[in-house]
This record gives C-alpha cells, structure tokens and sequence, in this order.
C-alpha cells in the first residue's frame, strides 16, 4: 500500500510547486548566478516527472517504492511534502490519513473503472500551486460481499 501511495503521490502531487525558499547569500549553481535574497521556486510537478530522475515518468509503477527498489530512488526528486529539515509538519498525519481511509475502503468494496472512468494518462488542471484532474475521479464502488 505504501509503494502504491507514494508512486500516486510522484505521479499526482498535491502541489506544483513550493515557494518558501529564499537565498541566504549570492550562490553560484550550474554557471547561473542566485543572488543573495532571491526567491527559489522549487518545482516538484516537474521533478516528478524528470526522465532522467523517473523512467517512463508517466507510468504507474509502484514498484519503484518497493523495499528492494527503495535504495535506488533519490529521495530529492519525490516531493510531495517538501523535503529537508522544512517539509510538510502535517506529512506523516496525512500519509497516515491516507492509509486509514484507504483501508477503510478496501474493506468494504472493490473499485472499478465506471463508464466515465478516465483511463491512462489524466489531464491536469494547475489552480495556483495546486493540481487537480481536469475531469474529477470517477470509480465505481462496488460492495464486496459479507463474507470478507
């Protein structure tokens, strides 16, 4: 479940992008100049979907989170609370909140695909900093029997 939460996280951040930092002196990076007061937009949208970070970065692969795949990921380019010693203070509650609502649900009924149901790659809706799909999830529930 946590390797299926997180690629859906690096695929479907909440945010695109973080604008928290502030350069504390002049700094050099890349040949490029940042000087000292300057404003740094970290976009995670875009390192989530960094080809050289992420192979086929549109894929759903939830394999890449896997406990022998782990090691492999650099944890820089998946984003989706922050990172370092600012990240998101609510992440491990949400991540949290995450599983227990999923488990919840998984419980109690089996989701499909409705007629509705968008399949592949999802258009995205960016309103500020945050990131919607264009045409909402649509899934069907369906109970699962007494016997589970």
């Amino acid at each position: 479940m946590e390797a299926v939460i997180q690629e859906s996280l690096r695929l479907y951040p909440p945010i695109s992008h973080f604008v928290n930092r502030v350069a504390a002196r002049d700094y050099e990076f890349k040949g490029r100049l940042i000087p000292k007061g300057t404003q740094v937009l970290i976009p995670i949208y875009q390192l989530h979907k960094d080809s050289e970070k992420w192979p086929e970065p549109e894929e759903f692969r939830p394999e890449r989170f896997t406990k022998e795949n782990k090691a492999n990921v650099n944890w820089t380019f998946w984003q989706p609370f922050g990172g370092g010693p600012r990240n998101c203070i609510g992440m491990r509650f949400a991540l949290l909140e995450i599983k227990l609502a999923l488990a919840k649900l998984l419980i109690k009924f089996k989701l499909e695909a409705g007629p509705n149901t968008e399949i592949g790659v999802k258009s995205r809706v960016f309103k500020g900093n945050l990131i919607q799909p264009k045409n909402g999830v649509k899934l069907r529930a369906v109970p699962l029997s007494k016997q589970n």
